[in-house]
């Protein structure tokens, strides 16, 4: 809506009188130097008053006789500046139609002795405000686009189009952001009559909420870990692990993990180590780094049935043998993006048993793997167990 100005504009026009008074003191109206017009919109209207302090100093020099281009009559317009200005209105600005306004003088104790013979009189300009078309409202956040980017705790909000609608958006806060936090966005508008002035319009409302959500995080939850789709990515991972690290055993290395062969002499890997069925995650535990939520920690203790050939120090098959063993699988920095996990690295590597002897039948061994046993997280981890797997 284009700003419409209702003006009503008094314009007080005299010839400038100078009275003689019974007791010799010329008389001059102050009223006649004073003009004024009221403007803007519905209940944001204002009063500009503009006051002739020169004609005011001609009218005293007029009535004293004093020549216009005298050192007297300068000495008069720099008093006659200052006394001028001594009145104001009762409201200034917030007008609205129907709206009575009040201009008085304050000159009650120099009315008769300011100036030598003169005697300054004046009475109180009272107006009707009228005329203000309605302004309209508008709400300033409609039209920008705020939005967050990053991880939890470290995310950064972006604002499209930062200044708009001849206004600045100013954030509390634009950095280190995480999931729940709330960003109050303010407008930069100080001053709603001068807005309304230029503009036309008023902004409603000048600061908004708005909640950080959607972000991807570091932080682990039971609830999000023991989730149907999350376990089953995690059970995946495990496999993939588990497969793997069968794959990469030199054959001297499984027999020793098996506790069949304990010699030193090199063997010819004929058969791999081949999972009999999936690995069975028999703990789970899971922490956030009390100083780096980044590096958040799931410790995963499996057991897997395995089948491998079994050979002599010469090297010859004395058949297939079969049994199982526990491995321990931290996984670091897994992210989580929507409710689901993204698998992170696995920088401890496998935590295998003991493999200087390890018997078929890996029961006795199991509590080896134990959180205080692997030293898990050095004291910067708040474990926890998932002891009931959904």
């Amino acid at each position: 809506m284009k700003q419409k100005k209702a003006i009503l504009l008094a314009v007080l026009v005299f010839t400038f009188s100078v009275i003689l008074c019974g007791c010799g003191n010329k008389k001059i109206d102050m009223n006649q130097f004073v003009t004024y017009e009221i403007a803007g919109t519905e209940g944001y209207g204002y009063v500009d008053t503009y006051l002739d302090e020169d004609a005011f100093a001609e009218a005293i020099c007029e009535a004293k006789g004093i020549d216009l281009n005298s050192e007297e009559a300068f000495a008069i317009y720099v008093k006659a500046s200052d006394l001028i200005y001594e009145g104001s209105w009762d409201k200034e600005k917030g007008l609205s139609n129907g709206d009575t306004i009040t201009y008085s003088f304050n000159l009650d104790d120099q009315k008769d002795k300011a100036f030598d013979k003169i005697s300054l009189t004046y009475k109180e300009i009272t107006a009707t405000v009228e005329g203000l078309e309605d302004v309209e409202v508008f709400n300033p956040f409609d039209d920008i686009e705020v939005s967050f980017s990053g991880v939890s705790g470290q995310a950064t909000l972006n604002i499209k189009d930062e200044i708009l609608n001849d206004i600045a958006y100013i954030p509390d806060k634009r950095n280190g952001l995480s999931e729940g936090d709330i960003v109050t966005v303010k407008t930069d508008v100080t001053d709603i009559d001068a807005y309304v002035a230029r503009t036309g319009r008023i902004p409603d409302p000048l600061s908004m909420e708005y909640k950080v959500e959607g972000l991807d995080s570091y932080v682990l939850t039971k609830e999000l870990l023991n989730s149907e789709v999350n376990l089953k990515k995690i059970n995946d991972y495990v496999k993939l692990t588990v497969e793997e690290y069968g794959r990469s055993l030199e054959p001297s290395i499984y027999m020793r993990t098996t506790g069949i062969y304990t010699g030193s002499a090199k063997l010819v890997n004929k058969y791999p180590m081949v999972l009999l069925d999936d690995p069975e995650i028999v703990e789970l535990y899971y922490g956030n780094n009390k100083k780096d939520t980044s590096t958040n920690l799931v410790y995963i203790i499996v057991r897997f049935p395995f089948e491998l050939d079994e050979v002599t120090p010469n090297g010859e098959s004395k058949g297939l043998v079969k049994g199982d063993t526990f491995l321990a699988i931290p996984m670091l920095k897994s992210l989580v993006s929507n409710d689901e996990l993204v698998i992170g690295d696995t920088q401890r590597g496998i935590l295998s048993l003991s493999q200087e002897k390890v018997l078929l039948g890996m029961e006795q061994y199991k509590d080896r793997f134990n959180i205080e046993n692997a030293g898990i997280g050095s004291g910067n981890y708040d474990l926890e167990e998932i002891v009931e797997l959904n």
